[in-house]
């Protein structure tokens, strides 16, 4: 015989086979479809990337292109209405962010003409052409006389009377530049730091552009003294002041130093800087020191650009000559784009035919030195709008594989930036510059490709159709299960009652027996034969009511006559009848009923079945108590009924279903005690028929106590 595993079980296999396994199989194609269709999708997407890459090209190239065409117009000006090369070009530069240098290319491979507006410094500058020339003449030896006669043990006096008369005179402006700064010098010794300073300005003001024995203009030197004797005569803050005014102009705007002669003044102007500022807080010193702080960053800077471009211009043109200088590109703009290594830099350039005739009426060639760090950024502007407009990541990589550049959420991994995952890569055209774009294919997941794809609506059918499924699966094996068991419930009711029949039917059959063979003599044991005999056929008659009843309720074809009743007499007759039962067996049971209970309109005979049943449950779980209390009060417009026993008690989990139909408690205890499990459920309609409500409260150990509450309005038939 099956059990009710087995009939589960079965139930399970034959929905699994016949509607499980064809919806899998649905399931299987419908996600073959969707990963073609995302096939398709990436194939898709991957060309809309190389049409980007594609496009960042081209305005790339129309970049370099429009700035070789603007260099020809410049050059095509020059030459037709003679306009200055140098500033034309300087203004070029400029103006253009993109041109970090415009050159001259000879036929020899010399760079000359290297115009740039961050060339701070020259290798060889300030200095007339084959050096310094020092002045001839009897105003120079006058000059050598006072220079003599200032030394440690020479006549000052003497030497600021022939300085005096040499600045005083008609001689070279050199020679006169040197004594006005030999008599600041000697005010200056002497602590005439007032009458020093004066001649340091007004050799600043008319000897200015007077280039001194190194070559720097008097006018920065005699700055870097005023400086000097300004902080010496106390005004620390104005000589700061002038100090810092020279810096800034020989790193942001002075441009006919040597290399050698930058050095001479940066250095010159840092250490007494430095040395001020090192323990300035607060006030005009400290703002300075921040302005110092900001020129030495621009210094480095500015060293940095003008060391890579005097790179280039000595270097460059060998390299191109070695090569063998290209040809001009006609697609280019008749420029020829170049990418060049040397000495630590890299160098991107455009290339362009004769423009101009050389100084020996040689053809040389005119070129343009791009910026780098514009060029870089031209790109990535042109990536963030194309790309980043559609969700696209991408990188920029160096000719090393270095990334130079990434969108804002940064290359996906792995790969941080390298091809190993990228979708598509492309150089830019001519390789100038060697720059590599990496665009990745963005992640868009089951879902998202579930959304996109035109057979997605196969897979919503699954995912809809296996929810049926799922559902559908769910609720037979909670309905077959409820079933079976329900199923278990009646056939352990039908055991129970069974054994509650046979208990009296046992003993009815032994006494008639009895009687019936003439063995009990005695009219009293007869008579106690009787009684036995009455008792059980009173229990069967309960049984089969009771049985009856609830076939009638269950069936919903019962219905109550009510009729007032006194709600206190009722439950005293209860209380007595009970004490009458149960008395032999040792129980008390006793009432506490409120005086003056109203009358209630009810079916005395269905209530006088729920209380039995209460009374008598409290009697089987009392277990070692021998007390139960019947109470009868008046409550929130409510009579109540409550019948509270201190035994076995309930644990909370059972409390919810000892009014199921055949429930019992798990327990060994509850279930040693006699039943059919329907006690409690007829309880329970019965007092919802009268539109009562029936409630419990219970602990472990401690009893249990069930209410009825009865409505004072009146229960309609």
């Amino acid at each position: 015989m099956a059990t009710f595993g087995d009939v589960r079980r079965r139930i399970i296999l034959l929905f699994v086979l016949g509607i499980g396994l064809p919806a899998s199989l649905l399931g299987f194609l419908a996600m073959r479809g969707v990963r073609n269709d995302r096939a398709l999708l990436e194939q898709g997407r991957q060309e809309d990337l190389r049409q980007i890459a594609s496009k960042a090209g081209v305005i790339h190239d129309s970049g370099l292109v429009s700035v070789a065409r603007t260099l020809d117009s410049v050059l095509a000006v020059v030459e037709s209405e003679g306009a200055s090369l140098e500033e034309s070009l300087n203004a070029l530069a400029s103006e253009q962010s993109l041109i970090e240098a415009v050159f001259r290319l000879s036929s020899d491979g010399t760079v000359e003409d290297l115009l740039a507006p961050d060339l701070v410094y020259h290798a060889f500058g300030g200095l007339p052409p084959g050096g310094y020339s020092p002045p001839v003449g009897a105003e120079s030896i006058r000059l050598d006389v006072a220079r003599r006669l200032e030394g440690p043990d020479g006549d000052s006096r003497g030497a600021l009377v022939a300085y005096q008369q040499l600045a005083s005179g008609q001689s070279d402006p050199r020679i006169r530049a040197e004594a006005v700064v030999g008599i600041a010098r000697i005010r200056r010794e002497e602590g005439d730091f007032d009458a020093a300073a004066e001649g340091y300005r007004r050799l600043g003001s008319e000897f200015g552009h007077v280039p001194t024995a190194g070559g720097i203009p008097f006018s920065l030197a005699a700055l870097l003294a005023l400086g000097g004797t300004q902080i010496l005569a106390g005004d620390t803050v104005g000589g700061v002041a002038t100090l810092v005014d020279l810096y800034g102009r020989v790193v942001r705007t002075e441009r006919g130093l040597s290399r050698a002669q930058f050095g001479f003044m940066a250095t010159n102007l840092r250490e007494p800087l430095d040395k001020v500022l090192s323990a300035a807080v607060g006030g005009e010193l400290a703002a300075l020191a921040d302005s110092v702080r900001v020129l030495v960053s621009e210094e480095e800077l500015a060293r940095d650009r003008t060391e890579r471009l005097l790179a280039f211009q000595a270097s460059a043109g060998v390299e191109l000559v070695s090569r063998g200088i290209p040809g001009p590109d006609s697609a280019d703009g008749g420029y020829r784009r170049a990418s060049l290594d040397l000495g630590g830099y890299s160098f991107y350039l455009l290339l362009g035919e004769a423009r101009l005739q050389g100084p020996d009426e040689e053809t040389d060639r005119w070129g343009i030195l791009l910026d780098p760090d514009t060029l870089i950024s031209r790109i990535v502007t042109t990536l963030q709008a194309e790309a980043g407009s559609e969700g696209i990541e991408w990188s920029l990589r160096g000719p090393r594989g270095e990334v130079l550049a990434t969108s804002p959420e940064g290359p996906p991994s792995p790969g941080s930036g390298g091809a190993d995952n990228a979708a598509v890569s492309a150089g830019l055209s001519g390789g100038v510059p060697p720059l590599t774009i990496d665009l990745f294919q963005p992640e868009e997941g089951l879902v998202r490709t579930l959304l996109t794809s035109r057979r997605g609506v196969f897979f919503y059918g699954f995912l809809l159709l296996a929810g049926i499924l799922v559902f559908g699966l769910t609720l037979t094996v909670v309905t077959v299960s409820h079933q079976l068991a329900l199923a278990r419930l009646q056939s352990d009711f039908v055991s129970t009652v069974s054994h509650e029949f046979k208990s009296p039917l046992t003993a009815v059959r032994q006494i008639a027996e009895t009687l019936q063979s003439g063995r009990a003599q005695s009219e009293e044991k007869r008579q106690k034969y009787y009684d036995i005999l009455l008792e059980q056929s009173e229990r069967l008659s309960v049984l089969i009511d009771r049985v009856l009843d609830f076939a009638r309720m269950d069936s919903g074809q019962h219905t109550f006559s009510v009729h007032p009743m006194d709600i206190g007499e009722f439950l005293e007759g209860m209380v007595s009848q009970a004490q009458e039962r149960f008395g032999h067996e040792g129980f008390e049971v006793r009432s506490e009923i409120q005086p003056g209970l109203p009358t209630v309109p009810l079916n005395a005979d269905a209530l006088r079945q729920a209380v039995d049943n209460l009374i008598d449950n409290a009697v089987k779980y009392s277990g070692d108590s021998r007390e139960v209390v019947v109470r009868g009060f008046l409550e929130d417009g409510h009579v109540g009924i409550a019948v509270q026993d201190f035994g076995i008690g309930l644990d909370p989990k059972e409390q919810k279903r000892v009014f199921e139909r055949f429930y019992r408690g798990g327990d060994a205890l509850t279930r040693s005690v006699k039943g059919t499990g329907l006690g409690l459920t007829l309880v329970q309609q019965i007092v919802e028929g009268h539109g009562a409500r029936l409630s419990l409260e219970s602990q472990p150990g401690q009893g249990s106590t069930f209410s009825i509450r009865l409505p004072l309005e009146e229960v309609k038939e």
